[in-house]
């Protein structure tokens, strides 16, 4: 707490690389570094963790475990869902089929595959996916932008008229008046 300058600790033993909090503010979803999977190659494994920011005083530490042994190559590829209890992740590395997933925070261990394609590696190692109002999740992936439709279950590249590479992305509101509040991605090429 800034204000009184006492810290809590939310979650100790861990090797955290990625953090992201809720946006109601009220959780935090972290991984932590399991280390190789095997022997002479770069694949990490990680768990993915959820700690309340406010934790209950009376009791010992509250973070809970919610996925293991996902294949990360940063550990950062992971965002929650406007509904506060959903996180996606894309998994990915040299000895991972890349992947988006999703996990509900009440379902350990219970993670669901969305997308995997051959065609379409999602290989974007330190940038995490962004979830929608609708809970629809755009990311980057072999230099251009996808839109992830959970109503279609399918992945939809939005940057067909980019005749460059994009790098990253953000989603913003540009300008209500003029764009009837319609929502805009600004690409970086």
């Amino acid at each position: 707490d800034w204000q009184t300058k006492r810290s809590t600790v939310l979650a100790s033993k861990h090797y955290p690389l990625g953090i992201s909090l809720s946006s109601d503010g009220q959780k935090i979803a972290f991984t932590s570094c399991k280390g190789l999977e095997q022997l002479n190659d770069e694949q990490l494994l990680y768990d993915l963790w959820i700690a309340p920011v406010y934790p209950d005083q009376m009791e010992e530490e509250q973070a809970f475990c919610l996925q293991k042994n996902i294949q990360m190559n940063y550990g950062l590829n992971f965002t929650w869902g406007k509904n506060n209890d959903t996180i996606y992740y894309v998994t990915e590395g040299s000895l991972a089929k890349s992947g988006l997933w999703s996990i509900e925070a009440d379902e350990i261990g219970k993670s669901k595959l969305l997308f995997q394609s051959d065609k379409l590696r999602l290989d974007r190692d330190y940038e995490a996916p962004v979830a929608l109002e609708n809970d629809d999740i755009l990311l980057t992936a072999s230099g251009k932008l996808w839109r992830y439709e959970h109503a279609s279950k399918e992945m939809i590249e939005l940057s067909t008229q980019l005749k460059k590479r994009v790098i990253t992305f953000f989603p913003t509101i540009i300008n209500t008046t003029e764009s009837a509040g319609m929502g805009h991605v600004l690409v970086q090429t």
